[in-house]
């Protein structure tokens, strides 16, 4: 393994273990897939994530973890901005929506 990736793995990973803090643990290994999936996909829509994944499980499973979240996206986002507080660390932050 080159000293590159082992860089990248190494930044990556805590930072993906944090988002997936915010699951439910029965979910957190579907949402990990998923979100792996779709950071290496061109347009990370869902089926190429699930197919970019290895889909470990059936498709209705991704599709009804997203489809019937039993977890508050809020709490995803509340972490998603933790992180980017934690990494990025402005005296001002600009938000658009």
């Amino acid at each position: 393994m080159s000293d590159q990736l082992t860089t990248v793995r190494a930044r990556v990973a805590p930072m993906i273990a944090h988002l997936a803090a915010a699951i439910p643990r029965r979910a957190r290994w579907t949402f990990t897939e998923l979100l792996v999936g779709a950071a290496v996909t061109v347009s990370g829509h869902l089926p190429e994530a699930i197919a970019a994944a290895g889909h470990s499980r059936a498709w209705i499973t991704y599709y009804w973890f997203v489809e019937h979240a039993r977890w508050s996206w809020l709490a995803l986002w509340a972490a998603l901005l933790a992180l980017l507080k934690q990494r990025f660390t402005p005296a001002v932050w600009h938000v658009i929506l």
